[in-house]
């Protein structure tokens, strides 16, 4: 990740995708390994990994800046929601839960690793 970072590093900036678990860690340790002159050209982008890279390729592409191609990023899914009958991603969580089932069980568990839990390992600890 350090390396592409670096071969790009001549850029204005340089948004990094990546899906979730030990990519995000290798991002976020490239970003701690890099000078720190580079280190300030990048932005990490929480977007879905295919639809966000292609519409923020495509932001980019056309001349747009960062805070305009990580905004086109994050909303990618929106036809898709749109298409599907899905509320937008700008609407609150509370508005598509489920009513809270009186009958059900819960457990709170704190994580005291920074790096949170793995997301092979959580979802064992979801099925049990």
């Amino acid at each position: 990740v350090m390396e592409a970072i670096e071969s790009v590093a001549d850029a204005d900036h340089v948004l990094v995708m990546m899906d979730m678990g030990s990519a995000l860690l290798s991002a976020e340790t490239a970003l701690e390994l890099l000078a720190p002159e580079i280190a300030a050209k990048v932005r990490l982008c929480a977007a879905p990994l295919v639809e966000g890279t292609l519409a923020a390729t495509v932001s980019a592409a056309s001349g747009a800046d960062i805070d305009k191609v990580i905004f086109d990023a994050m909303h990618a899914l929106e036809a898709k929601r749109e298409q599907l009958g899905l509320p937008s991603s700008d609407t609150e969580i509370s508005d598509t839960c489920p009513p809270y089932d009186e009958e059900a069980r819960s457990l709170s568990v704190v994580i005291k690793n920074r790096n949170g839990l793995h997301v092979r390992p959580a979802s064992r600890l979801v099925y049990t």
